[in-house]
């Protein structure tokens, strides 16, 4: 490796696994949505009250934001 893709990588390497991660959370929401809305033929908007339950225990028990 050149010393050019080492500090790319050491530099931009947060950055890229935050955005596997969005993709993935997107990639896992998305079919719920559209399973609900090919079913049900009504746009059903409340998985949002059950994926921020989710989301604060995981920051709970992840410690978020201290370090």
């Amino acid at each position: 490796m050149t010393a050019l893709t080492a500090n790319f990588i050491t530099d931009n390497g947060v950055t890229m696994i935050d955005g596997l991660a969005t993709g993935v959370l997107l990639f896992v929401i998305a079919p719920g949505l559209s399973l609900v809305f090919g079913v049900m033929d009504v746009l059903n908007l409340a998985h949002g009250a059950i994926y921020l339950p989710g989301a604060y225990v995981a920051v709970a028990l992840l410690g978020g934001g201290r370090r």
